[in-house]
């Protein structure tokens, strides 16, 4: 009978204690599902890694909710939490997609606008091409990124833009150069003329 009470009382205290873990077990795996709604809120909608983080993360509350069902109102309300932050990362991310896109779209603008500038300008002064040139090659590459489905096409009109305006100042300068011969060679025919009149009046 000692040994009966003894026994008794040790079989009492590890149930108790079983007990007690047991109760603090939900508690416990409802603070680890906050934790991972916490984790998901907390994640950059920009970073590029965010969509395979929060899949990991929609993994590990699936494993545990089979793992360890929670009493359903406990679990309908932490579900709804972590459900409400994996929409809120969405709908961020679709919200600065759209922002991109427009930005994007506005760089495209003002590139096109830089392009048609350049073309306008075929018929201007050298010097005010020359200064077109160095200020636009200056604001391109001030320009944002551009919708890529676009970005071949924009790049190819600003090379071809460029181009035919540093051809057309290489043909001013050969003109120009072209001109100046035309005129050195005429003061030289003008030289020789005076040189052969003063030398026909000598021999007379």
């Amino acid at each position: 009978r000692k040994d009966q009470k003894r026994l008794d009382g040790e079989f009492d205290q590890a149930m108790q204690l079983l007990k007690a873990q047991l109760a603090a077990q939900p508690q416990a795996e409802a603070a680890i599902r906050e934790r991972l709604s916490a984790q998901t809120l907390a994640l950059n909608p920009a970073d590029r890694n965010a969509l395979d983080t929060v899949r990991t993360l929609q993994e590990q509350w699936q494993q545990r909710a089979k793992a360890l069902p929670l009493e359903r109102k406990v679990e309908q309300a932490l579900w709804q939490q972590f459900r409400a932050a994996c929409d809120a990362l969405f709908a961020n991310r679709k919200e600065q997609a759209a922002t991109a896109d427009a930005g994007r779209k506005q760089h495209l603008q003002e590139k096109q606008n830089l392009c048609a500038a350049l073309e306008a300008a075929v018929k201007e002064p050298s010097a005010v091409i020359v200064k077109l040139l160095r200020d636009t090659k200056e604001a391109w590459g001030k320009v944002g990124p551009v919708p890529r489905a676009a970005e071949n096409q924009i790049d190819a009109r600003y090379h071809a833009a460029t181009s035919a305006l540093q051809q057309q100042l290489e043909a001013s300068k050969r003109a120009a150069a072209d001109a100046e011969l035309d005129a050195l060679l005429g003061k030289i025919r003008l030289c020789q003329t005076v040189e052969s009149v003063l030398s026909e009046t000598q021999q007379d």
